[in-house]
């Protein structure tokens, strides 16, 4: 008979899949990039990094040519993109075209950082755009990337504690207004059964997600 699909079960499903082409958008605030390949670039005719052939629309549904920003018709072009994890899923990051303004700033943040483009897989980033051609991206360090996805349980451990932090503001709207750190993580640990180290590992990761935000010692669930 059917089964209920359960969390590890689509974990897993996620994990195995193609990925998903992530384009950040401004509403997107702060996102953090975790790279699993160099950055590639697909010529039209070029096979993707999806496996497939890179063919950009220059027709609308009508047939009619698109135009560029200076009102030409918009030739094929060049697309760029990288394997990443991005908000905890396996993602393909699209950084544009080759002259897009994205790709620039992170050709510009790779030589700040002095960091060749086949040293790429492994770090962690930040990226934040702001209004139409800006982008500030920040270098955090080094992550392993031995798996090319979030382990299976990491993620079925963040989500029982999402769901924890979720319940318990529901229960206490006060929570939302900013708690002792320390006592949350206690409080925590006992509803969820794993360790204060555990919980703590996975901090940073919900502070990313924008599950909650800290200040001065505090800690509000969003």
């Amino acid at each position: 008979m059917a089964r209920i699909i359960k969390e590890d079960m689509m974990d897993e499903i996620l994990a195995s899949g193609p990925k998903q082409y992530f384009f950040q958008k401004e509403e997107d605030g702060e996102v953090t990039i975790v790279f699993t390949s160099s950055i590639s670039i697909a010529e039209p005719g070029d096979e993707d990094l999806c496996g497939r052939i890179w063919n950009p629309p220059v027709n609308d549904a009508n047939g009619n040519p698109i135009l560029n920003a200076n009102g030409k018709p918009r030739q094929p072009w060049a697309k760029v993109e990288a394997e990443a994890n991005v908000k905890g899923a396996p993602v393909i990051y699209s950084l544009g075209g080759k002259n897009s303004s994205l790709f620039r700033t992170w050709i510009s943040a790779l030589k700040a950082f002095e960091i060749k483009n086949d040293e790429l897989p492994g770090t962690k980033w930040t990226c934040t755009k702001n209004g139409k051609w800006n982008w500030n991206i920040q270098y955090i360090g080094k992550e392993d990337i031995s798996s090319s996805s979030p382990s299976i349980i990491d993620n079925k451990d963040l989500y029982q504690i999402k769901q924890t932090l979720m319940e318990l503001k529901s229960k206490n709207q006060s929570i939302s207004r900013g708690v002792d750190k320390k006592q949350l993580i206690k409080t925590i640990a006992l509803l969820t059964g794993k360790t204060q180290e555990e919980i703590d590992n996975m901090w940073y990761k919900l502070i990313n997600e924008k599950v909650i935000a800290e200040k001065d010692g505090k800690v509000s669930v969003l």
